[in-house]
């Protein structure tokens, strides 16, 4: 991660990139902010790489030498689901601990499914191959948010102290899905040398449209 700016911070660059893996796997995102004027805005194009894996069990016939075997198969899939996305933000402060918060989105998704076959004879590994396999269909999502947030918080060295922090939002999606967001985020912190405690109330939820049909929130 690399921060940008000029000496009075009123024109700042963030940059990122992430690898691990394979190529596939490498993401970035670069976000240009303007705090000239009491109305900050911002840019922000990103790539993002989400991987996950599964395995299955199953039996297959391959040649082993100069003879057919039926042999063990250890399949590990591997979805990976990519996010390319263009965002523009804007934040204007009320007052020292109230800001309105603003954006606009658009993200596109799309996918990619490799199976690693690991193939067994009794418990003797005797080859192994990857495949790619068909891969659903990518599709586009736009997204509007408005917020309203507050920030009380004294910072220590990596975390907030003392204080508060709270943000209520409200977003709409439209695209492959269609519904709106809620959350709710309320967190507390109490400082007493040598202890920290902190606290969280957050809801965050789907409502209405096809927000039944996207995948799990985690």
């Amino acid at each position: 991660n690399l921060l940008f700016s000029d000496m009075l911070k009123r024109n700042q660059l963030f940059t990122s990139l992430y690898a691990r893996g394979t190529i596939y796997d490498i993401g970035g995102q670069v976000a240009y902010m303007n705090k000239g004027s009491r109305l900050n805005w911002g840019v922000s194009l990103a790539h993002i790489p989400y991987r996950s894996s599964t395995v299955e069990f199953g039996i297959d016939t391959i040649n082993v030498g100069d003879q057919q075997e039926t042999v063990d198969n250890l399949m590990i899939n591997r979805l990976r689901i990519f996010q390319d996305k263009v965002s523009i933000f804007s934040h204007y402060p009320i007052s020292r601990n109230l800001r309105i918060e603003g954006g606009l989105t658009a993200s596109r998704y799309s996918f990619r499914i490799d199976r690693i076959n690991n193939y067994f004879l009794g418990n003797v590994p005797v080859g192994r191959n990857k495949e790619e396999l068909d891969a659903p269909d990518g599709y586009n999502i736009f997204e509007a948010s408005l917020a309203y947030v507050g920030d009380g918080s004294h910072f220590g060295l990596t975390s907030p102290l003392e204080g508060y922090r709270y943000r209520f939002q409200a977003q709409k999606m439209i695209g492959r899905y269609n519904f709106w967001g809620a959350l709710a985020d309320y967190r507390k912190y109490y400082f007493n040398k040598p202890i920290g405690l902190a606290f969280r109330a957050m809801h965050y939820g789907r409502y209405g449209g096809q927000s039944k049909n996207m995948p799990p929130y985690y």
